[in-house]
């Protein structure tokens, strides 16, 4: 196993849109899109244990699906992205690239889910679930304006109010996202550490607070955002002093997240927002041979994260006696599918077209004699 190099961020940041066609060598000279995908597959799959819920085959694991892919998914997002920006400080072409990365597969998934899913599945008369206020609210979804229920659709499912729960994390994600340049304007490396421990205390604070709970900010609880913050600012701060945790500390800190999960569950939070970074980051950094190549083929984390609810919802909905160990394995397979077609596809083309807007040349004025 080789080590990344020591002081820098990694060549590739995999969860964004400027980095996935470079040379296959920098591509896999680290192993954060393996652990994307691991990240996606892992909420994948706790969201279909809970949706099968208590009854079924997998019942015992619902006290152990714990919500940690999308901390990982977060802590990964932190990390690279300060290292995006330290390599090409510019607000439109950072806004750009996120907008790219979040947007353009958002919308082809919410479009899929109202008029093919919903369409085919909804109890409803075609019309009347068409022309339902509710369905006109579920594309706004495509704006970042949660909104999980489709008339008429999974009614008969064990969770039947949401057809793709996942969708209220990406406000979350999105958001965060603009603390990178926000951080970057004090000019001292450490400054902006500490800024970037401050407002994970601040945001660790208040997510238990009785006004976040409360309070809903376009759609979203803002408590939920605040719960996953502290793992984004966290790794970000790691990325700024330019740390890659040793192995040691890698180990310490899978080891006590492993304790605390099965001895102090009550500390999880902690865990969450602090040894999760600390191990993602201290993982991803590693060069690892045979775990490297994961990116080869594209990286289909986004599209796995985006179907595994709604693919989950409609395996229930359509063979409801099938087994769960089964269906949730369906689940996985359907969903990796759908991730690598749609990073083919889709992602991966929008952002080579994305690059050449960024990179072309503005025209030279001509003067006329």
């Amino acid at each position: 196993m080789a080590a990344a190099k020591v002081g820098r961020a990694p060549t590739l940041p995999v969860s964004e849109a400027e980095g996935s066609s470079r040379s296959s060598r920098r591509v896999h000279a680290n192993s954060f899109t393996a652990i994307t995908i691991a990240a996606s597959l892992l909420v994948a799959f706790r969201h279909g244990v809970i949706l099968l819920g208590p009854d079924r085959e997998t019942q015992l694991l619902l006290p152990f699906v714990i919500p940690l892919g999308i901390f990982i998914l977060f802590a990964v997002s932190g990390y690279l992205l300060v290292g995006s920006w330290d390599r090409r400080p510019s607000l439109a072409q950072f806004t750009l690239a996120r907008v790219v990365r979040i947007f353009p597969a958002l919308v082809v998934i919410v479009l899929l889910t109202v008029f093919v899913l919903g369409l085919a599945l909804t109890e409803l008369d075609h019309w009347d679930y068409l022309g339902s206020a509710t369905t006109a609210e579920y594309l706004l979804n495509m704006l970042l304006n949660p909104h999980y229920a489709l008339p008429g659709v999974f009614m008969e499912n064990e969770v039947s109010q949401a057809v793709n729960g996942t969708l209220w994390s990406l406000p979350a994600q999105f958001t965060c996202f603009f603390f990178v340049p926000l951080v970057a304007i004090a000019r001292v490396r450490w400054v902006r550490a500490g800024i970037w421990i401050a407002l994970a205390v601040a945001a660790a604070s208040i997510s238990a607070s009785t006004w976040a709970a409360e309070t809903i900010v376009w759609g979203s609880q803002v408590s939920q955002g605040l719960n996953v913050w502290p793992s984004f600012f966290v790794a970000a701060a790691i990325a700024t002093v330019r740390l890659r945790p040793p192995p040691a500390l890698t180990a310490v800190a899978i080891v006590g997240f492993g304790a605390i999960v099965f001895c102090a569950p009550s500390a999880l939070p902690v865990g969450y927002w602090l040894l999760v970074p600390l191990a993602t980051v201290g993982l991803g950094s590693f060069d690892i041979r045979g775990v490297r190549s994961a990116g080869r083929w594209g990286n289909p984390s986004y599209g796995v994260f985006l179907v595994g609810f709604p693919v989950q919802q409609a395996l229930l909905h359509l063979w409801p006696d099938l087994n769960a160990w089964l269906s949730v394995s369906m689940t996985l397979l359907v969903s990796l599918t759908y991730g690598y077609a749609s990073n083919r596809l889709l992602e991966r083309r929008i952002e080579r077209f994305s690059r050449v807007c960024i990179t072309r040349p503005l025209p030279v004025a001509t003067r006329t004699p």
